[in-house]
């Protein structure tokens, strides 16, 4: 059967080039603060469009399922208003968005009972994209052991993202990076920053980490640590929080400074964003 196969077809493609797939799963990792959020929600209008964003082509307009744990309604109105405006979206494209863009927030369910709404949902709405936020509210046990992780995500996700069809993006906290990893940490060792078992990334078909960068701490850079070649675009893309809005926006590569300094983390608060 594998002989039949076409190893050109890209008729599972969702991004990128088969980077990530119906039934496949992208996994995205920042510490706390940075603006992940924001990123997930400039993330699903532009899937739902079917725009490509920070260089990653995207196949065609998706119906897009965005479950989130951390912001309230006007938490998540305010970058949903701001990437609008910023991309000036049509009032056709807006009507699309309406129509194919849902979000359920949900604080009190974890484990089997999270893994019960997300079928329940997944066959209401029936998305070609699934994006949780975060994994930490949704997995419903120690998230350091290997165990733990697999049951939900190969165990009882899998079969779920399997029986509708979906991509998933879950987005994922840090731990408290190992020095040697935060000055040197280069390609797929950036892939285990997440908290938890490296079952995380093991699992995931894809991974991408967003850190600040180390010459300009308002620069951060998204780098697509694992699957990375199937991007569409650069292993590394330069980002940046924009100052007249809510959202991030791609920017340049700081020139290395002749001397090093150390800075504090400035978190999206800092920044007012949101």
């Amino acid at each position: 059967m594998i002989r039949a196969i076409d190893p050109n077809d890209m008729s599972d493609n969702i991004l990128g080039n088969r980077f990530l797939c119906y039934t496949g799963s992208w996994l995205i990792v920042a510490q706390s603060g940075i603006g992940k959020s924001v990123l997930a929600m400039q993330m699903a209008l532009h899937f739902t469009l079917g725009k490509p964003i920070f260089g990653i082509p995207v196949q065609k307009p998706s119906k897009v399922l965005f479950i989130q744990a951390e912001n309230n309604s006007i938490d998540l109105s305010r970058p949903f208003h701001s990437v609008i405006e910023k991309a000036r979206f049509t009032d056709y494209e807006n009507g699309i968005i309406d129509r194919n863009l849902n979000f359920i927030s949900e604080e009190s369910s974890s484990g089997d009972k999270f893994l019960e709404l997300f079928d329940d949902a997944c066959g209401r709405l029936r998305p070609d994209i699934v994006i949780l936020d975060p994994l930490l509210s949704y997995i419903g046990g120690d998230i350091s052991r290997q165990d733990v992780c697999s049951e939900f995500l190969r165990n009882k996700l899998n079969p779920l993202i399997k029986k509708y069809r979906v991509g998933v993006i879950i987005i994922h906290h840090t731990g408290k990076p190992p020095k040697d990893i935060k000055a040197n940490g280069k390609g797929s060792s950036l892939s285990y920053l997440g908290i938890g078992s490296s079952e995380l990334t093991n699992w995931a078909r894809a991974v991408s980490v967003i850190q600040e960068n180390r010459e300009d701490e308002n620069v951060f850079e998204f780098v697509h640590t694992k699957r990375g070649l199937l991007s569409g675009t650069k292993i590394t893309t330069y980002l940046r929080h924009a100052t007249d809005g809510i959202f991030w926006e791609e920017c340049e590569q700081p020139a290395a400074k002749v001397k090093s300094e150390k800075h504090s983390f400035r978190s999206k608060y800092t920044l007012s964003l949101i």
